[in-house]
């Protein structure tokens, strides 16, 4: 029996992770919320359950007997892979490591620590802080929301006005805990 994959999500930006383990000869297992997710019907089984819940997910990987678990072009499921892989022992990125690489936050105090390039940020937990933090670093700025994929919740701010409202649709995204301010780079390695 060929080894068996593990794919979290399977819409449309998932297929070719399908097609391509099944042309290496990989059974594939996909793993969507939507039981009309395109992939659904390419992999060789198909599991409907919520793509966040680890323990869920890990139930799967255990009675589908995987040996690998990936997830491609979406981040919520990150830190999924990196539970149940843990869990199963296989090669994959850690826990901490996967909650940096999908917590901006964390993410942004990471290359603080390790030296790493970065823009200017502010953590801030209200629209007070915002407007300081804002004009601390001097508009425009970015209002990100910490966990996000796709620019969603990520707004480009030329003022205090358009702060007030961009803040107002990220707490829409993200109702609790800290936001992030941080220097709006139009170019790489130009401010």
């Amino acid at each position: 029996m060929p080894e068996t994959i593990l794919i979290l999500a399977a819409g449309p930006l998932q297929v070719p992770a399908i097609h391509t383990a099944r042309s290496l000869g990989l059974r594939t297992v996909a793993v969507d919320a939507n039981p009309n997710a395109p992939g659904m019907l390419l992999a060789g089984r198909a599991y409907t359950a919520d793509i966040l819940d680890a323990n869920a997910v890990g139930d799967i990987a255990s009675r589908e007997n995987i040996r690998g678990i990936l997830t491609m072009c979406t981040d919520a499921p990150v830190r999924t892979v990196a539970a149940v892989g843990t869990r199963l022992g296989l090669p994959v990125l850690t826990p901490e490591a996967a909650e940096r690489a999908t917590d901006k936050r964390q993410m942004r105090l990471a290359f603080v620590a390790h030296n790493a390039p970065s823009p200017r940020f502010v953590q801030v937990a209200s629209i007070g802080d915002a407007l300081r933090a804002a004009a601390h670093i001097g508009y425009p700025v970015a209002l990100k929301i910490a966990r996000s994929s796709g620019s969603r919740g990520v707004y480009r701010v030329l003022d205090e006005r358009q702060l007030h409202r961009f803040w107002a649709l990220g707490r829409g995204f993200q109702p609790d805990g800290d936001l992030l301010i941080e220097e709006w780079l139009d170019e790489i390695g130009r401010a």
